[in-house]
């Protein structure tokens, strides 16, 4: 039987280190927008939005983009997307980051379609090449490892490999995309999964999956779109996001 998808935006206003980002100005639309037809050019299937914030479902009704209400409670996005999950028919959910303006709507097909090839696999993301050796060493820029067959080994944000070898010019690393697929399966029993040591010490949500013997498949695409993740990322996203996003559609 073929898998149905649905595709779902956590979002909140309160973010540590950048708060209310979502709503900000990108070329006269909030950050969230962008997302969110992103999400609707990728053509899975149907994008929600899933936040606990009244401003948020404000700004969403502005782009006709159809919002869940959740608790406020939840630590990271995938807890969002679980409790989202429990209103939703589909077998497979995605959940892509509400600070990625720039995703690919490719990079989104990739996860669909790495947990279509692989259906014992209950979770995928995304990876590209690790783009120079400021990357690498920046905490922020998660890294992972995996397997030839794609099945992902590690998140750090710390360089791994350690030692990360030129070959060619080109660092032998591997940058970590903020795009997740589930099956719904899965995340029902998401919620009752213990976060363990591994999680809180990185604050990868994803180490939870691993940590309590679940595989990731991880989809390799060419290249990073940059997330939103401080005012200063904002200010140079914004300078440049019209050229920029001519480049991910091109």
């Amino acid at each position: 039987m073929k898998s149905s998808a649905a595709i779902v935006i956590p979002a909140r206003l309160a973010s540590r280190r950048f708060p209310g980002k979502l709503l900000r100005s990108l070329s006269g639309r909030p950050i969230l927008q962008w997302v969110y037809e992103a999400c609707r050019c990728a053509a899975v299937g149907p994008v929600y939005i899933a936040t606990p914030d009244e401003e948020i479902r404000r700004a969403a009704a502005g782009f006709s983009a159809p919002v869940l209400l959740t608790r406020k409670t939840h630590l990271t996005g995938t807890d969002r997307v679980a409790e989202a999950c429990e209103r939703l028919p589909h077998s497979i959910l995605l959940n892509v980051q509400g600070d990625e303006p720039l995703i690919a709507p490719q990079t989104i097909r990739s996860v669909y379609r790495t947990l279509l090839r692989f259906p014992r696999a209950p979770m995928a993301t995304a990876a590209a090449p690790v783009s120079d050796s400021k990357a690498l060493l920046d905490p922020h820029t998660v890294k992972v490892v995996f397997t030839s067959h794609g099945k992902a080994l590690y998140f750090s944000r710390s360089p791994i490999p350690a030692q990360s070898p030129l070959k060619n010019g080109a660092l032998r690393a591997w940058q970590h995309i903020g795009i997740y697929g589930y099956r719904a399966s899965f995340l029902k029993i998401w919620p009752r999964l213990p976060r363990r040591n591994l999680e809180e010490a990185e604050r990868l949500e994803q180490l939870r999956a691993l940590e309590n013997g679940y595989e990731i498949r991880v989809a390799r695409v060419r290249s990073a779109s940059p997330s939103v993740d401080t005012l200063r990322d904002y200010r140079r996203i914004r300078a440049r996001f019209e050229s920029l996003r001519r480049r991910v559609y091109a």
